[in-house]
């Protein structure tokens, strides 16, 4: 588990420090691709080394150079330089091959189905404004393999020592190999974007101040719950609050003062309310929360605790303390309306509790 979580965030080096999704995803792709090639380099070395032929035996020396120079491709992204880093990952593959294919294959081996690998994995390394590189490498690659399949190189005559069927697995090898790759290349780069995605996912349905729900989060709550209530004939109550005077706040202390006051805030709701509730942020100092499964009677009793808990904690500031309340309205939600109507009603119920004199709770229907 350990490896793996190691490997996974040198996957990831370069990725952090750039803000740009599409930017962050390619330079996933070169170190996920950088990764499965010196994996592939690791086997093909292994294997030369068993075979006890000196030709191979001199390729897997030259195969050693190249994946050093693939292990160098994460470093460069971990510095900022992906561009760098990604013409250090064609040049690896392509060198490698290139040199493997001139020393010691030439056109006898289906080595050179690798560089249909490399033609048809270039658009995952290269983002796509840089279509006229894309090309290129393209090109480049589909003419190599056209050059060895159909131009006779001469390989290396010791390679030719090996017992026909041991050549014969070789070259097949290639041609499945190659194609092998390119699949475990686009599952893992697919796979690690997933996650991300994920994680992004993640993060457009909260909200960054106060790390809880935010509206977008807190809509498809709403919707989810009255579709519940309705199959399972259930109650669902509806909470919107503020904080009293929260201008005042800002005025007088300052927007970092009162950021930190929404998370006080946002703290102590989290801490009253139990698993199932859901709490979140819907706008600059206002709250919502849905007690589902739960009457009015007894969802006003858990607001009544919210607003006591807030009035008895006050935001403590290195000179001095700020005494904070909220009001709160309320209302158990219709199944059979839209989810618009109950966030109206729970937010006229809100402003009928300022109306009020503030640092209450006002539920409509009791």
């Amino acid at each position: 588990m350990h490896l793996f979580r190691t490997i996974k965030e040198w996957l990831h080096w370069g990725c952090e420090a750039e803000a740009d999704f599409t930017l962050k995803r390619k330079i996933l792709s070169v170190n996920v691709v950088a990764l499965i090639g010196m994996l592939s380099f690791l086997a093909y070395i292994f294997f030369y080394w068993l075979s006890m032929n000196a030709a191979l035996e001199r390729l897997a020396g030259m195969t050693v150079l190249f994946f050093v120079l693939l292990a160098g491709v994460p470093w460069l992204n971990r510095g900022g330089h992906n561009v760098a880093a990604r013409w250090l990952l064609v040049a690896a593959l392509m060198g490698s091959q290139l040199s493997a294919s001139l020393s010691v294959y030439g056109s006898f081996f289906n080595s050179y189905y690798y560089y249909i690998l490399f033609a048809m994995g270039v658009p995952i390394v290269f983002p796509l404004r840089s279509w006229l590189l894309i090309l290129a490498v393209f090109i480049s690659n589909l003419g190599l393999f056209f050059l060895f399949r159909y131009s006779h190189f001469e390989p290396d005559p010791v390679l030719l020592e090996l017992d026909s069927s041991t050549l014969e697995l070789l070259s097949a090898s290639y041609i499945f190999l190659s194609y092998l790759t390119l699949f475990f290349a686009v599952w893992f780069v697919e796979l690690m974007a997933a996650g991300n995605e994920r994680k992004l996912d993640k993060l457009s349905l909260t909200d960054a101040l106060t790390n809880i729900p935010n509206r977008r989060y807190f809509e498809i709550a709403l919707q989810q719950e009255i579709a519940k209530a309705q199959r399972n004939n259930s109650p669902l109550v509806l909470a919107i609050l503020d904080i009293d005077f929260f201008k005042k706040v800002n005025d007088q202390y300052g927007h970092d003062v009162g950021d930190e006051v929404i998370k006080h805030i946002a703290n102590h709701l989290r801490q009253v309310l139990r698993a199932g509730n859901t709490v979140a942020r819907v706008g600059g100092e206002e709250f919502a929360v849905l007690l589902p499964e739960m009457n009015l009677q007894f969802a006003v009793e858990v607001a009544e605790r919210m607003r006591q808990t807030i009035e008895l904690n006050d935001y403590q500031m290195e000179d001095e303390s700020l005494h904070l309340t909220i009001s709160i309205g309320m209302v158990g939600v219709d199944v059979n309306e839209s989810p618009e109507n109950a966030y109206k009603l729970a937010d006229d119920a809100l402003y009928a509790a300022k109306r009020g004199g503030r640092n209450r709770v006002i539920a409509l229907g009791e």
